[in-house]
């Protein structure tokens, strides 16, 4: 019994949270660089100051989760070693992981409907059905949490599939729709790409790694409902989340000066009849043939 406590339950919580500090770790560092380029412009926008919005509140409960990551593996491993009934229970910072990862999977489906209203020409069909799938998302995201916390085990997480077939189906629908939204949008406007660069833009741009770990998530739990192996994505994906949302922003900053055609962020309300690209060639812009428009 010991043994398989130990194989199903409590070595899998251990490292999804040796997984969570990791992937929070690289968020931290993005988000330095990130707020590192930022500090050096003497003009911010709304838009700089909504996506500096977004890292920050991301960051903060990333940083939190690490803090209760870190907390529980000490309380686990050194202060109740050998404890198997203990590990399985788990800590108050387990508990509130789910809460925590909803939370941050909504910040970050905020940041990416936001940029799916700007690729549709502000679509109140497409957007709002990804907001209906955000708030199902998050309240049975907090729903699962507030269950674990009065059963005070993580163990027994198994035990609501409803709740947390919700949480996580929706949570996969909505990275889902998400990525093929921005991709289709993203496809309209790169067509003269290169292959291998098209391929880099959509996965940083669109939210892809999401919506993958999320589906990974969903099929795990479901596959071995008697473990905690689904641990391992769901506790990364926050993580995660910081991570695409960070990438997208410093990709877009990085490809922006060679790229001027409708791209993915504020210029895309600047649609007009006319597609108009400019190039940037040596420095030296050169504006098309508007009578061949």
């Amino acid at each position: 019994m010991e043994n398989s406590s130990i194989t199903n339950i409590l070595g899998p919580l251990v490292l999804s949270f040796c997984l969570q500090c990791f992937f929070a770790g690289m968020a931290v560092i993005q988000a330095t660089c990130y707020y590192a380029r930022k500090a050096r412009l003497t003009h911010r926008d709304t838009a700089d100051i909504f996506n500096g919005g977004i890292v920050g509140a991301v960051l903060l409960l990333i940083v939190f989760g690490m803090a209760t990551a870190i907390h529980t593996i000490h309380q686990t491993v050194t202060l109740h070693f050998g404890d198997v009934a203990y590990g399985g229970q788990g800590t108050w910072a387990t508990w509130v992981e789910p809460a925590i990862t909803a939370t941050v999977g909504a910040i970050a489906h905020v940041f990416f409907i936001h940029r799916c209203w700007l690729a549709t020409n502000k679509s109140r069909t497409i957007c709002g059905l990804l907001v209906l799938l955000l708030l199902v998302s998050l309240g049975s995201g907090i729903a699962v949490s507030v269950f674990v916390f009065h059963a005070k085990s993580i163990g027994r997480i198994s035990t609501i599939p409803v709740p947390m077939g919700l949480w996580l189906s929706a949570s996969a629908v909505t990275d889902i729709a998400i990525a093929i939204s921005l991709i289709v949008e993203h496809l309209k406007n790169t067509r003269n790409s290169g292959l291998m660069r098209k391929i880099i833009e959509l996965t940083l741009q669109t939210g892809a790694v999401p919506a993958v770990v999320a589906v990974l998530n969903f099929v795990i739990y479901f596959a071995m409902r008697s473990t905690t192996y689904h641990l391992l994505a769901e506790l990364s994906l926050p993580s995660i989340y910081a991570l695409s949302v960070l990438a997208a922003l410093l990709n877009h900053e990085t490809a922006g000066p060679r790229r001027s055609s409708v791209a993915l962020g504020a210029t895309m309300t600047d649609r007009v009849e006319k597609k108009v690209e400019i190039k940037v060639e040596r420095n030296v812009l050169v504006w098309p043939n508007l009578h061949s428009v």
